[in-house]
């Protein structure tokens, strides 16, 4: 293959691997952003709903899993059961914590990773 050709193929594959990727990263980034509601964040009831049913986040400050979860929050957040395990090591470590973040149910049953508002809602019974 001459080498105009080669510079081409390896050009137009290197554009279509960035793309691809530029768009992925995209998505996944604004997973749990896309199930907000009109105003843009969560309410404070759909929080205290959360925390009221008995349903706790287990994470840490430094995980941007768990910063992405506090960001769909908004102020709400305070109103999250939210369970620091670089604080609250023996909690974390007694529930078996071992990726972050985790949400832990009423049932002790763990959802691991981010939810979006309508996973949380189907998972707690709380109306977002």
């Amino acid at each position: 293959m001459d080498p105009k050709k080669a510079f081409l193929v390896v050009a137009a594959t290197t554009i279509v691997v960035m793309a691809a990727a530029w768009f992925f990263f995209t998505n996944y980034a604004n997973t749990a952003m896309a199930s907000l509601p009109a105003g843009g964040s969560v309410s404070d009831e759909f929080a205290k709903c959360l925390t009221a049913k008995g349903v706790v986040l287990a994470g840490t400050e430094w995980c941007p899993h768990c910063q992405k979860m506090k960001a769909m929050f908004g102020s709400s957040f305070a109103f999250v059961n939210f369970k620091d395990c670089d604080k609250e090591t023996e909690w974390c470590t007694g529930q078996g914590i071992q990726y972050y973040p985790t949400w832990v149910l009423p049932d002790g049953s763990k959802e691991i990773g981010e939810k979006t508002i309508e996973q949380l809602s189907l998972l707690s019974g709380c109306t977002p």
